[in-house]
């Protein structure tokens, strides 16, 4: 349980101050909790519940700046300004006639734009566009955004390649794209398969044992105005693991177990074609984390 300090809770008449710490979020790779500072003015009374009509958190946050005429379960005007250090509500007693729940598909106006992307950086604009009373959000993504580009798959022949454009294409002929792998649907033959066994020990210590047939495929993304070079483009080379039987935790239940996963390959067992090593580590790494296996 994380705990967040409060600093100071006091209420003048009907308004109440606080300022406390606040989760923001946990980083996946090192786990480092990550907790910025939060000030609030709120009121509570019988009929309203609870409303807040400031709220203003610290820290990085991306360039903002919306108003909208319908909240989320709240059906206040409230305004969004993030200038890059803070993030600022303003919520105001003026309200809408009707709710989002009520119209979830068309929903009440908003007007501005805000910057969005993972992690302190950004990939892509968002504004809004308001047509016969509504709001519809639009996005302009960056020319440092990054694209697929190509799917390869290893094959008795080399390395097969089916580059994105031409999957567009079928596509747009009627044709199904959606099978997998796509070129090689009608020729799965031509895949290198290896069949290896597979053991997993559940929480409760049941020992799973099965047969996990292995294909290593390859994904490549390039920044979407560089597409024509490979400087700045994004490989990831993996091993694709299906079980014969279910697998995991949820084996039998109505959830189910895990039927395919995959997991990384190295640049030197990419070059060896080294099938075994990466589902070997794999297989350690979900041994002692059972919650992969959920």
């Amino acid at each position: 349980m994380i705990d967040e300090k409060e600093y100071f809770d006091f209420y003048i008449g009907k308004f109440h101050f606080s300022l406390r710490q606040n989760y923001e979020y946990t980083d996946r790779k090192t786990g480092k909790v990550h907790m910025n500072k939060r000030f609030r003015i709120y009121t509570y009374n019988d009929n309203d519940g609870f409303q807040n009509w400031v709220d203003f958190y610290t820290g990085w946050n991306k360039l903002c700046f919306v108003y909208d005429t319908c909240g989320y379960e709240d059906n206040r005007h409230s305004l969004h300004v993030s200038l890059g250090c803070g993030s600022l509500w303003l919520y105001f007693p003026w309200r809408n006639k009707k709710v989002f729940e009520e119209d979830v598909n068309n929903p009440q106006p908003k007007y501005g734009f805000y910057l969005y992307g993972e992690g302190k950086f950004f990939n892509s604009f968002w504004y809004y566009k308001n047509k016969n009373g509504h709001s519809h959000v639009k996005s302009i993504d960056m020319p440092w955004t990054f694209d697929f580009y190509r799917h390869s798959f290893l094959t008795h022949d080399g390395w097969f390649t089916c580059l994105e454009s031409e999957r567009r294409k079928a596509r747009k002929r009627g044709e199904d794209t959606f099978a997998y792998p796509y070129h090689l649907r009608d020729d799965d033959q031509r895949l290198i398969k290896k069949e290896f066994h597979f053991r997993y020990v559940t929480k409760s210590g049941e020992v799973q044992d099965t047969t996990a047939t292995c294909f290593m495929e390859e994904r490549e993304w390039r920044p979407r105005w560089l597409k024509w070079t490979k400087l700045f483009r994004h490989v990831r080379t993996s091993l694709n693991i299906q079980f014969k039987d279910e697998m995991g935790n949820q084996r039998g239940s109505w959830k189910g177990g895990v039927l395919g996963v995959g997991c990384e390959v190295t640049p030197e067992e990419k070059k060896n074609q080294d099938f075994e090593t990466p589902l070997r580590r794999y297989e350690e790494n979900v041994n002692k984390i059972h919650d992969y296996c959920k």
